[in-house]
Order: C-alpha cells, then sequence, then structure tokens
C-alpha cells in the first residue's frame, strides 16, 4: 500500500523517538543528507531508510517494539532465509531498516534488488561508515551515516539510474557531498564499490 507522505511534525516526533534508542540507528538516504548539508528537514521523504549492522538487528527490532514503532515485515530476504531489508509497519513515517554485513577486509555491504526483480546487487561501503558524529536536527542529535558513505550511496544510485530527473539530483546531491565533506579524499576512497549477485 502506498505510504502517504509525513509532515515535518511527524518527522519530529519519530527523530526524538529514535534519538533514544542505544546503540542507535543509522540514518542514510535523502534524510541524512538533509541533516548533514542542512542540519533541518528540506523536503518531503516517503520514507526513513536506516543501516543496521546485522549483529544488531534483533536488539533493533526489540527497541522499535518497545517504542509502538515495529511489527517489522521483511521485504528481501538471503538465500538462508536472514533478512536483508525489513519494514517497520507504522503509518508514517515508515522505517526501512537495511541489514549490513561487516566485510573480512574492512567496510561494510548490504543487498538491494535491482530495477529486474532477478537481479541483485552488493553495495559496499567504507570503513567509517558507522563511525561519524551525531549530527543536530533542529535540536535533535541524530546518527547518519558517514558523508563517504553516503556519496557512495549517491554514486551507485547515478551509475545505475537512467538518465533523466533522478539521475541529475543523484549527481547535484553527490557534488554538494564531496564540496562540503570529502574535498581532502583521494579518487581511490571515492569510488564507489558495486557487485551484480
Amino acid at each position: 500500500m502506498q505510504q502517504s507522505s509525513p509532515n515535518q511534525d511527524e518527522y519530529r516526533a519519530l527523530l526524538h523517538r529514535l534519538a533514544t534508542l542505544s546503540p542507535p540507528l543509522f540514518i542514510m538516504g535523502g534524510f541524512a543528507e538533509d541533516a548533514l548539508l542542512f542540519h533541518r528537514i528540506t523536503g518531503q521523504h516517503g520514507d526513513l531508510d536506516v543501516l543496521v549492522i546485522r549483529p544488531q538487528l534483533t536488539q533493533h527490532l526489540q527497541q522499535l517494539t518497545a517504542l509502538g514503532l515495529a511489527e517489522s515485515t521483511t521485504s528481501l530476504t538471503e538465500g538462508s532465509g536472514q533478512p536483508l531489508i525489513l519494514g517497520a509497519n507504522v503509518d508514517v513515517p515508515h522505517i526501512e531498516l537495511w541489514v549490513s554485513t561487516l566485510e573480512p577486509t574492512g567496510g561494510y555491504s548490504f543487498d538491494v534488488e535491482g530495477q529486474s526483480p532477478s537481479n541483485r546487487f552488493r553495495i559496499y561501503l567504507p570503513e567509517d561508515t558507522f563511525h561519524y558524529p551525531a549530527t543536530m536536527v533542529e535540536d535533535i542529535a541524530i546518527q547518519t551515516v558517514s558523508p563517504l558513505a553516503l556519496y557512495h550511496l549517491r554514486a551507485i544510485s547515478a551509475m545505475t539510474r537512467h538518465v533523466g530527473e533522478k539521475r541529475a539530483k543523484d549527481l547535484a546531491v553527490q557534488e554538494q557531498l564531496r564540496q562540503m565533506f570529502l574535498e581532502d579524499q583521494d579518487e581511490q576512497k571515492l569510488t564507489p564499490r558495486l557487485m551484480k549477485l
């Protein structure tokens, strides 16, 4: 079912509740970009995307349930049946939990579906993904993934989208992140990794 877009007050209420969680949920996507680039909610977002580390997933789900936020449903699983993407069954704002795995060589990865149902991709994120200080958004301290992780996610989105308005937005936000946070990074660190499964 299509979710209606939450308003600013609903986002603020959700952020206040999430700010109490320990270990924290790490917000990614457009909402995290708003937080890092502008320190406020700049527009409507269809949902709130958060990245979790697999060993902490059960604890996060228990915390969300205790807050009255989650009766989770799984929207993507791996071959063994382990969840990869879960959605919290709340009216608005909807929360999607993306489950990441620590890579043996450092950094993290998580899987996403491609445009074709038979396609699946593994996205690799840098070692600092979960090591960025909290950001203040309208007097609420929230955790986001690192600017470098957000940059990689936008770069991958730009690479995999067809040309058009969404791809142009990907490139524009990617450049904002680079100018504000990543000017001293070398090209090798800025190059994202994506593998087709």
